[in-house]
């Protein structure tokens, strides 16, 4: 593994020239590498850890819980879904958990692939704080809680308006597995719903022995 202090220090400084110092982490910090093999064992080590946390913030009076640490998320960048970490980790159920959505193109078939995920994983620690800046806007102007924000946020917002337009005009909303709306088992007898895009499409019947080919 690299030295992921000095690592640190270099990402750190050279995103200071593009950003402010308010929306990045503390500039010391003190890392422990441990090696994993077993997700149930990543499982126990960070239950505790959040657990310890826990723990110590509910034991000192409210006001000084404030001063000191304020309220408290956990922001999740993973490939799994929350529901999966949560299974692993019943502790996250106790905090209100942010997802934060960032498509990480990265190859690991490298020999030095320790260094390139080092650095993409310190990357994104940094730039932490404006994605929750940004997710805190989106959650304002779309008035929803900033855990409930998904990944394509403009197409679920204008779904969202849509509904709340819908409702205030008193329309009732449909909920259906598909994107395709219930209509009591008929939605395949609607021709509209399955007609081609193509206009210029069009339907060929062969019967051998009727039609010459």
């Amino acid at each position: 593994m690299p030295n992921l202090s000095s690592l640190y220090g270099a990402e750190r400084t050279a995103l200071l020239e593009k950003t402010t110092e308010e929306l990045l982490p503390p500039e010391k910090h003190l890392f422990e590498v441990r090696a994993e093999n077993d997700v149930k064992a990543i499982y126990r080590a960070l239950q505790r850890i959040l657990l310890n946390y826990k723990m110590n913030n509910s034991c000192i009076p409210e006001r000084v819980q404030e001063e000191r640490r304020g309220p408290t998320l956990i922001a999740v960048q993973s490939n799994w879904e929350l529901r999966r970490l949560a299974a692993g980790m019943t502790v996250l159920e106790e905090f209100p958990v942010v997802p934060v959505h960032v498509i990480d193109e990265i190859s690991y078939n490298v020999l030095d692939w320790q260094r390139h995920g080092a650095r993409r994983m310190i990357k994104h620690y940094l730039n932490l704080d404006s994605c929750l800046s940004q997710a805190f806007d989106m959650a304002r102007y779309y008035h929803l809680p900033v855990g409930n924000l998904p990944q394509d946020i403009s197409i679920f917002g204008s779904d969202l308006f849509l509904a709340r337009h819908l409702r205030k005009h008193n329309h009732l909303l449909w909920l259906s597995p598909t994107a395709r709306p219930d209509l009591g088992g008929k939605e395949a007898d609607d021709s509209r719903l399955v007609m081609e895009s193509d206009e210029r499409g069009s339907m060929e019947i062969n019967s051998h022995g009727c039609y010459s080919t």
